[in-house]
């Protein structure tokens, strides 16, 4: 059970991650647009 939480953690903060980065690449394509 607890391995199973470990991965489900590990996996929510894998796609924060994710978001995170599309995000400030996105931030990053429209500073360079300005």
């Amino acid at each position: 059970q607890s391995c199973g939480s470990v991965a489900l953690a590990d996996g929510r903060l894998a796609d924060l991650i994710r978001r995170v980065a599309t995000f400030g690449m996105t931030l990053m394509k429209l500073d360079l647009r300005q």
